[in-house]
């Protein structure tokens, strides 16, 4: 049975890592401590060997256990949804927002998952697991405790406490449009909460996920709006607006309202070259290696440089 597990298990997986390769599955990785960036397939990057398989000392006394059932469990699950997302980004913005609460709470799902996958997300959820729990499990442990929080989010009762919090905190989806001359660049930490550049407040957070070099993901606070029946009866007394029967009011009440939430929860936002550095030089700081896309080399070395 030896040959039949999975050696290289990736933390940023290959179906999302495709979007910025070329058509023999390449791109460039910039490391940051050798400085330079390097050809590679996907492959063979964000990824380490066995990185998901339980530690087997600590089941070797449970019948039945497969060693590698997170790593199975992500990829028939999270990684294989991964196309739907890629394949709606470019027009079916729609797609994204709570119309499909189906796809919308997927997504969130999605997110919940890369952040806690990679190396250090598992750090930090082990370290929650030993202070919520009064614990003190060491590193061993570390893929029993993201693979029950895995199970967590992926359940549909939401038994998921960090699904949870990132719903509450940030419950609106907005695709970014990046038509600009810079592609977005990608890391070993895709998703990553970062301050909301439009907030004019400066107090407001945001999670950002580059999706490919010319669409991102926002996770942004859901703005609300008051509701609009005085306003619509202060026009009918004024004369500013007319009603046949009183089911006008609430009809129109609910369009103000309808509209004023379109215009504070986007769904799209079309960026600027400036937003773009901004979201390329966070992706970078927070990341060890950063991925740049295959064909975009040339204009990254430009940003890199500068």
């Amino acid at each position: 049975m030896a040959q039949d597990k999975t050696a290289n298990e990736h933390y940023v997986p290959r179906a999302y890592l495709k979007s910025f390769a070329n058509e023999k599955q390449q791109c460039y990785v910039y490391d940051k401590q050798n400085k330079k960036p390097f050809p590679s397939n996907i492959k063979g990057i964000l990824s380490e060997r066995y990185f998901y398989d339980f530690d087997a000392e600590l089941v070797k006394d449970c019948i039945g256990i497969d060693v590698q059932a997170l790593e199975k469990i992500l990829a028939v699950t999270i990684d294989d949804y991964w196309n739907n997302i890629v394949a709606n980004i470019d027009a079916n913005f729609e797609w994204f927002s709570l119309k499909y609460s189906w796809h919308f709470l997927d997504i969130y799902r999605c997110a919940a998952v890369q952040l806690m996958r990679t190396p250090s997300g598992k750090k930090m959820l082990l370290h929650m697991y030993n202070e919520v729990y009064g614990k003190e499990k060491d590193e061993r442990f570390e893929n029993i405790v993201l693979a029950k929080e895995v199970c967590n989010v992926l359940d549909e009762n939401m038994k998921s406490v960090l699904l949870e919090i990132i719903l509450n905190e940030y419950g609106h989806i907005a695709i970014g449009l990046n038509e600009t001359s810079i592609p977005f660049i990608t890391s070993d930490t895709p998703v990553f909460v970062m301050p909301n550049i439009w907030d004019k407040s400066k107090t407001e957070m945001m999670m950002y996920y580059p999706i490919t070099p010319q669409r991102c993901i926002f996770f942004l606070k859901r703005k609300k709006v008051e509701n609009q029946l005085g306003n619509v009866f202060e026009d009918v007394n004024s004369g500013k607006f007319e009603i046949a029967d009183l089911a006008d009011i609430t009809q129109e009440a609910y369009r103000r309202e309808k509209e004023m939430l379109k215009q504070l929860n986007p769904e799209t936002i079309i960026l600027r070259e400036e937003d773009v550095l901004v979201f390329n030089t966070c992706c970078a700081e927070t990341a060890t290696r950063y991925v740049i896309s295959f064909q975009n080399l040339e204009k990254e070395k430009l940003w890199i440089e500068s």
